[in-house]
């Protein structure tokens, strides 16, 4: 019995529809970060280092490591001393992860809209 790959475009069409079948993806493997950095070339890349970067509006704090490099310092909750990068905006003060939108009006923008398209009557 002949497919219809086979019947319009030869027997190697059928291998080619097999080999996508059986075809499984690779397994993902992870790398250690010190593999990876003996992976690296030595000295092109900045320093990756722990590093807190800190919300102060909404009080939150998190430590990840990056190459930013700032002057302040702050004892995390492990004891040790840790570089410390102020941010403005962070997932925990962000009105879309939040859920809380906030109208921020400095020029009167929305007033001007309403004079200027309300319907009169």
């Amino acid at each position: 019995m002949k497919t219809i790959a086979t019947r319009l475009y030869g027997p190697s069409a059928m291998r080619a529809v097999r080999t996508t079948r059986t075809h499984r993806p690779r397994a993902r493997t992870t790398v250690h970060p010190s593999t990876l950095e003996a992976i690296m070339k030595q000295s092109i890349h900045p320093e990756y280092r722990p590093v807190v970067f800190r919300d102060r509006g909404a009080d939150f704090a998190f430590l990840t490591r990056s190459t930013v490099r700032p002057s302040q310092t702050v004892t995390w909750e492990d004891g040790n001393t840790y570089p410390v990068v102020d941010v403005d905006v962070s997932a925990a003060s962000h009105p879309f992860y939040t859920g809380r939108s906030r109208l921020v009006d400095s020029t009167g923008a929305v007033e001007k809209f309403n004079r200027r398209y309300s319907r009169k009557g």
